[in-house]
């Protein structure tokens, strides 16, 4: 069974974020969007995304027209459970035939709306039956109650009620009228049970009409982009960014780098020194992959995406005193995990931030070196952070630039080999940390493995969250 959005929107990755910033018409809708299951076949996604793109480019041509669906939309309640009582042929009260006609009246107008606008990919049945059962009198008001028009017997007695002249013969003819009332019930119920199965085909098509009306605005007001499904097992993003945090460093006035990276069904390591922006790159491919898979626009120029059968995001610290687990035992347990993943033949996009680090070095390195070596045929895509120098010939590197003359370069490069920058001391340097604790430390960097790799103290990097 696939996994659902909301299993994910906790994901430390802005899942969430993304999920409350879909304005869907209807709060019916944005619950429904929390149960839609991950897409993870190419025939589904690509059928997704073409319905997506004509939702955005009828968004951009007639926003009037939109607005008027999201209107109609924006009355739209929770039935499920008045449509299952329907579907088991039971007699529905006044509320729950209420509910059924502003059902079938919202159906009903979203459809001739859209039938006007050409958009022949929003599939609504025809429950205009439906309508004239609960308004025989044409007024297309979303209100009931069981009128005069539907029992002349009904009516008689309503009148005769008002005519009464005495409060006996008022409640023994109110009596006769209720008793009227509930085989009206029963009539209009029997009408409506065989258009159960069109109603809930309809709620649903309702409700994904919004979504992607909802969708297609997020696209357009983020700057949002529309992927590519990838054909060899690559996953390729140019200008990617976290909509979150652009925001925010947006208004603090400064510019969010974008990101360029590639991978595929392999390795890859992502190295650089503290402050590189690593942990956020793993959060925008996390944050990527799971919108990608669930039909949402991408945080970035360009994009195509590999389908995964999940993503796993080991990420910060996992230590848990309650359960009296580690950090370090938390962390071996979810690398474990990804082996037995890989072993089953699951294609999976694992993102690690600096495995092994809180260990010893020497055995770390070998941690992570005997990970790379034995993920090495799988199928698994891997992506991890490290400040371990790589040696595995097989896994794709990249380096975060880094400290230049105008600041920290957040940008990516490809390596030929996995040496880590040594530029902490100079960052440090930059954060005014003491100057006598840095030369103590610069001084032992220099005794112990020389000067490589140690720059000239640079006074004006800021910093950047990682």
């Amino acid at each position: 069974m696939a996994a659902l959005l909301k299993n994910y929107l906790d994901f430390p990755c802005g899942a969430r974020y993304m999920f409350d910033r879909v304005e869907t018409a209807s709060s019916v809708s944005h619950r429904f969007l929390a149960e839609m299951p991950m897409m993870t076949s190419r025939e589904e996604i690509s059928r997704y995304y073409g319905k997506l793109k004509k939702m955005h480019s009828f968004l951009l041509e007639d926003k009037g027209s939109a607005e008027s669906i999201r209107m109609k939309i924006h009355r739209l309640s929770d039935v499920k459970g008045t449509l299952r009582r329907l579907h088991s042929c039971e007699v529905l009260d006044d509320i729950e035939l209420y509910e059924i006609k502003l059902l079938s009246l919202i159906i009903s107008d979203v459809s001739r709306i859209c039938g006007s606008c050409g958009l022949d990919f929003i599939s609504l049945p025809d429950v205009e039956d439906a309508v004239e059962i609960l308004d025989p009198e044409g007024h297309r008001v979303p209100s009931f109650y069981i009128c005069n028009s539907y029992s002349p017997k009904l009516k008689s007695l309503r009148e005769r009620m008002e005519q009464a002249s005495s409060e006996t013969e008022y409640n023994e003819l109110f009596s006769k009228a209720v008793t009227e009332e509930n085989i009206v019930r029963n009539m209009l119920c029997g009408k409506l049970w065989p258009f159960a199965d069109r109603l809930s085909e309809g709620f649903a098509a309702i409700m994904e009409t919004d979504i992607l009306l909802a969708k297609a605005m997020q696209i357009e007001e983020m700057g949002l982009c529309f992927p590519e499904v990838s054909d060899n097992g690559e996953t390729a993003y140019e200008g990617m960014f976290h909509p979150l945090v652009r925001e925010n460093m947006k208004a603090e006035g400064i510019r969010f780098q974008e990101i360029d990276i590639r991978f595929g069904r392999e390795c890859t390591s992502v190295i650089g020194a503290n402050m590189g922006g690593k942990t956020m790159i793993l959060r925008m491919l996390a944050l990527s992959q799971l919108l990608f898979q669930f039909g949402f626009g991408i945080p970035a120029r360009s994009a195509v995406a590999d389908i995964k059968e999940d993503v796993v995001f080991v990420v910060g610290d996992n230590q848990d005193e309650y359960k009296g687990i580690s950090s370090f035992s938390a962390e071996i347990s979810a690398l474990d995990t990804i082996i037995r993943l890989s072993d089953a033949g699951k294609c999976v996009l694992a993102l690690v931030d600096e495995p092994a680090r809180t260990t010893n070095p020497i055995e770390g390195e070998a941690l992570v070196e005997g990970l790379l070596l034995r993920l090495e045929k799988s199928c698994i895509s891997l992506v991890m952070t490290t400040h371990y120098n790589i040696e595995s010939g097989k896994c794709r590197k990249y380096k975060v630039k880094g400290l230049t003359d105008k600041g920290m370069d957040y940008s990516l490069t490809e390596a030929a080999d996995g040496a880590v920058p040594h530029e902490a001391l100079n960052i440090a340097e930059s954060l005014n940390a003491d100057r006598l604790w840095l030369e103590y430390a610069g001084e032992i960097v220099r005794r112990r493995h020389g000067a490589a790799g140690i720059r000239q103290p640079f006074r004006n990097a800021g910093p950047a969250a990682n």
